[in-house]
């Protein structure tokens, strides 16, 4: 099985679509900041999950709550905005910013590896904005730390591992 978490307005086929909001087209409606979550433990293979972890209040919880109703060898896609692009810091509804680092430390491979017991496998992709592609790649990151707009996206690819 396959969840979409936080689908919003995007209903997929052949997905579990789940989302807080009731009046859109959705499989199951419930309250992401409420543990637990209304599914059995080792139920999905995959989770999908857009713009939607920077607006829950405990991203540890979350985490750690997907890895429960996951399966050993799960793949979770998850994608937030960069920390310093307009889609992060102009939306007020945003709880927490993500770097690369930020994310390392939420699946406990850095150095708050306190932060959760489970265990992920993790592959980071930052996604430049047309300015950050005339950065060289070599360089990007680091430019991303003094200057804003360089990345607009991070794509987290999680696997479980239990």
């Amino acid at each position: 099985m396959k969840l979409h978490f936080g689908c919003g307005n995007n209903y997929m086929l052949g997905w579990v679509n789940v989302d807080i909001n009731s009046r859109i087209k959705t499989d199951k409606v419930f309250d992401f900041d409420k543990f637990p979550y209304p599914f059995k433990d080792n139920t999905f293979n995959e989770v999908y999950s857009d713009n939607v972890l920077e607006h829950l209040k405990e991203p540890v919880k979350v985490i750690e709550e997907l890895h429960r109703i996951c399966k050993n060898g799960a793949v979770m896609m998850i994608k937030v905005p960069y920390y310093n692009c307009s889609g992060n810091y102009n939306d007020p509804t945003h709880q927490y910013s993500y770097n690369r680092r930020a994310f390392i430390n939420l699946v406990g491979h850095g150095d708050r590896s306190d932060l959760t017991d489970k265990k992920f496998d993790l592959n980071i992709k930052l996604i430049p904005t047309r300015l950050g592609k005339l950065i060289p790649r070599f360089i990007r990151e680091y430019a991303s730390f003094i200057i804003g707009e360089v990345y607009n996206l991070i794509e987290a690819e999680i696997v479980v591992r239990k």
